[in-house]
Order: C-alpha cells, then sequence, then structure tokens
C-alpha cells in the first residue's frame, strides 16, 4: 500500500498465536475481520501481518482493494499516492495488458511502470510504454500498461509459488481536491473491462476475474479532542456510519464501541489509547473499523464480541 504498505512476511507460528490471542479474543459469533496490524512489545515495532482469503481462480487486482485517505492527517490536493496491480494464480502467462479508469475530476494519473516483482522480466520479453490519457472524456481518464513474453517464453504465477499474489504495475495518482467537512470523496478504479486481459499465447486469452479498487478521501464526521474531549463521548455522539478522527496523545479510557462506525487515529506510534486494565475495546457492533492506534495496559487490546465484516488495521500493541 503506497501510504500505507503492507509487508507480507509472516511472524513464527508461536509468536503469531500470541499476537492474535492477546489482539482479538473472537467470540463464536465473530467472523469475516479483516486484520492488519503493526505488532510490538517494549514499544519496538517488528512488522506488519495480514491475512486473507483468496478466490483459487486466476485473478488480475488491486492490492489492497480500497486506498483510503484523511483530510485530517494533511492529505488534500497534491498529495501523490501509489496503487499496486498483482496478478494471482495464473499459469502459462505469455503477456498481461490492464487497464484503469478513473474519475478525472478528483485524479490525475501521474506515472505508471512495472512493479519490481513483474514475473514476464525473467525470460526473454518485450516491454511496452505506458499510456496515460487524463482527458479521456469529461469524467474519466486511463492508465493503459502492458508486456510480453517473446513466444513460446511464457511464466508461471500459481498460488503455490505467490501465496499472496505477485505485483506486475504500479500507477502513480494525483489527489485534485479534498472534501468539505464530514465529507468523502471517491472514485472507482475500474480494472475490469475488456481492455484488461491476460494471454496464454498471441491467440488465446486467460480467463480470469478482474478486481476493481476504489479510492476514498474522507473528512471525518466527529474530531477528538476537538469536538469531544474523549474517545468514548464521541462514539457515544456519533451516528451509525460516522467517522471519528482522533488526534495524536494519550487517551486514559477503555472503550466500548456498539455501533457501526470508523475509528481512525492520527498515527499508530502516537495516538495511543491507554486503558485500566482489561480489555481496552469492547467491540459488539458489524462493520467496525478500527485504525491507527496504540494499545496499552490491559489484559485484552480488543474484544470482538458477535462483530462481523470489520477491518483492524495499524495497531501497535504494547503491554498487553
Amino acid at each position: 500500500m503506497p501510504c500505507e504498505g503492507i509487508n507480507k512476511n509472516r511472524f513464527p507460528g508461536i509468536i503469531l498465536s500470541a499476537i492474535i490471542f492477546s489482539l482479538l479474543f473472537l467470540s463464536a459469533y465473530t467472523e469475516s475481520y479483516t486484520v492488519t496490524l503493526y505488532a510490538s512489545k517494549n514499544q519496538q515495532p517488528t512488522m506488519l501481518m495480514t491475512t486473507s482469503v483468496s478466490d483459487p481462480s486466476a485473478e488480475v487486482r488491486f492490492d489492497p482493494q480500497t486506498y483510503r485517505f484523511f483530510v485530517e492527517r494533511g492529505i488534500g490536493s497534491g498529495y501523490r499516492f501509489n496503487t499496486t496491480i498483482e496478478l494471482y494464480n495464473v499459469t502459462n502467462l505469455f503477456a498481461w495488458q490492464i487497464r484503469v479508469y478513473f474519475n478525472n475530476t478528483l485524479l490525475n494519473a501521474t506515472n505508471a511502470y512495472y512493479h519490481p516483482d513483474e514475473p514476464i522480466h525473467k525470460v526473454n520479453h518485450i516491454e511496452v510504454a505506458p499510456i496515460i490519457k487524463n482527458d479521456y472524456n469529461e469524467t474519466h481518464g486511463y492508465v493503459q500498461h502492458a508486456i510480453s513474453a517473446i513466444y513460446p517464453d511464457y511464466v508461471n504465477v500459481t498460488a503455490d509459488d505467490y501465496p499472496l499474489g505477485v505485483g506486475i504495475c504500479i500507477i502513480e495518482f494525483e489527489i485534485l481536491m479534498k472534501p468539505s467537512n464530514g465529507k468523502t470523496l471517491e472514485s472507482k478504479l475500474t480494472l475490469n473491462n475488456s481492455d484488461t486481459r491476460l494471454r496464454k499465447d498471441p491467440d488465446t486469452i486467460i480467463p480470469c476475474t478482474k478486481k476493481n479498487g476504489l479510492y476514498r478521501l474522507i473528512s471525518a464526521d466527529i474530531k477528538v479532542p476537538t469536538d469531544y474531549p474523549t474517545i468514548q463521548q464521541a462514539i457515544n455522539a456519533a451516528n451509525s456510519s460516522n467517522t471519528i478522527f482522533v488526534y495524536n496523545g494519550s487517551y486514559y479510557e477503555n472503550l466500548l464501541i456498539n455501533k457501526t462506525i470508523v475509528l481512525v487515529g492520527e498515527s499508530a506510534s502516537t495516538t495511543i489509547i491507554n486503558g485500566t486494565g482489561g480489555t481496552v475495546v469492547y467491540v459488539n457492533a458489524d462493520n467496525v473499523t478500527i485504525e491507527g492506534f496504540t494499545i496499552t495496559s490491559g489484559s485484552q487490546g480488543i474484544y470482538l464480541y458477535k462483530s462481523q465484516h470489520g477491518t483492524i488495521s495499524y495497531l501497535s500493541l504494547i503491554h498487553i
């Protein structure tokens, strides 16, 4: 993830199990959570871990699928970010071409280039210069990129060899405008079109699933401590689906999240939820997002009870 990258290395099994157990004590009713976290011990961050489930068929997709930014983190007009397109579980790959459409009133494409791990570069190949058309029409632009092996060479990108997929292309975008307070601007990054295709040979298309991406720039509905001095007061005042942004600082409280909200800290290293023991964050609602905090001083970091389809990301756990 450009501004929020994923390290796909894994913890050793014992450490991983301990981290997951201390972070999430899941009830039998809890399922379908996406977990991406920073784990740390004695205030020394280690690495990022992500869990995901992939469809076994061949895929062309964005990684991650959603590129989400917050105005309160200083993101606005002129800010540039990278998106990554990857392949998953493709055999006998001779060539690929991708085309991505985007809203040109919100974004401007500034660059496109091959991912360092692009697999066709390992065999005899022909590179193709990217095409960037920001003015394709009044509302959309597109980026197109491609590469071909020299027949009969090909490569395999199997799920066994690349269980998390392999990057093929990076596209850089520039943000053109930011939303007003409490609003969100978003653009689909449309990869699913006839100009995105994989080839087995010069005449044969490889069937594949094409997964679009999404860009979102969010201005929070509620800010802590600007609107409310504590995070819990902000949660209590929030409506369902509100975004709460928490500025840097230490917040000495245990949290109960019982509604669908997005709870975001300014920085995982400097936005600290300092519990008073027990469970620091108790979640009893579906579709909850928690991102960008250090959680400390409790026996359990986050407890999910009858909670589904949420996202937990970019957390640092200390003394849990």
